[in-house]
């Protein structure tokens, strides 16, 4: 590989690494953006999906969740703060983000938003969410 290419390769990595992480929550009201008619996306918060529920503190909950990300292998958690996770999962099609927030106002409630990854509409992204529901729902911690 020449010298050009291998310098190239390398800026665009860096680029990459630096670049911010997508914030996609509204941070003043503390909710996710709408689907509004997006063809790939599917959200709690505006009826396109059940939020995931859960039992006891938020605290264990979020850890549990994170967990479970980390344990299904196809999602890379970009940032875990406060009440907020971001992920993402690529595969040949795109970048599916996944959002999810633990209400404050509704204890028990887990808000996400799931969007982008490709051509082929929210069906997969429906899919994926279900994948992680089921999941959390039957881990034990």
């Amino acid at each position: 590989m020449s010298k050009f290419w291998m310098s190239a390769v390398a800026g665009l990595l860096l680029a990459a690494c630096a670049a911010p992480a997508p914030q996609l929550r509204d941070m003043r009201t503390g909710l996710l953006a709408p689907c509004a008619g997006a063809r790939d996306c599917v959200g709690s918060q505006d009826g396109g999906i059940e939020p995931i529920r859960y039992d006891g503190p938020l605290g264990e909950a979020r850890a549990k969740m994170g967990r479970v990300l980390l344990r299904m292998k196809v999602y890379d958690i970009v940032r875990n703060e406060g009440d907020y996770i971001l992920a993402t999962r690529s595969d040949g099609h795109g970048t599916e983000t996944l959002e999810l927030v633990f209400s404050q106002r509704e204890p028990g409630v887990i808000h996400l938003r799931s969007s982008g990854g490709g051509l082929f509409g929210a069906g997969p992204n429906r899919e994926h969410v279900e994948d992680l529901r089921r999941a959390f729902t039957i881990a034990k911690s």
